[in-house]
């Protein structure tokens, strides 16, 4: 005869209350847990669960406002792109401003210099067309600008920024 789960309970724990014992219905699936290894787990999920809470707040709060128009949702990229390439064209020494690849198929590439003064007359040339005016000629040749020095073609390409913002 099979013996009743409260019996093979009553034997293993003591003679209490067979319903005192338990703090859940969970406990007759799993007759080795005692109480205090249930009550154990259950406050150590509390307390995981606490925490996932704690963390959660301050991510959210990190969160980015939405751009409420255009100009704002533009403005973060070019800000972003207009210390990027600040930096790299102030970080290139001068004597590098003439260099063109080499190694490979690079027929008809712009040397680093007029790379620099193409990205500052098409910054001129897109803001030229939002606002309604002409936008500078041969942009893809450096446009008008006679900027040949590595500090006059950073000053057109601050210059450019500027312009946009």
């Amino acid at each position: 005869m099979p013996v009743r789960r409260e019996t093979a309970y009553r034997q293993r724990f003591g003679r209490m209350r067979f319903t005192n014992r338990l703090s859940s219905p969970d406990a007759l699936a799993y007759p080795s847990r005692t109480p205090f290894e249930e009550d154990t787990l259950k406050l150590t999920m509390l307390v995981a669960l606490v925490c996932l809470a704690i963390l959660a707040i301050p991510a959210s709060a990190q969160q980015e406002e939405i751009p409420k128009n255009i100009a704002d949702s533009v403005g973060g990229t070019l800000r972003y792109t207009e210390g990027q390439f600040l930096a790299i064209s102030e970080a290139m020494p001068e004597a590098k401003y003439s260099f063109i690849p080499s190694g490979g198929n690079f027929e008809g590439v712009r040397s680093f210099a007029e790379q620099v003064k193409h990205v500052a007359c098409a910054q001129f040339a897109f803001f030229n067309e939002i606002e309604g005016k002409t936008p500078p000629e041969h942009c893809e040749k450096g446009g008008p600008a006679k900027a040949r020095t590595k500090a006059e073609l950073v000053k057109y390409l601050r210059d450019s920024f500027d312009y946009g913002n």
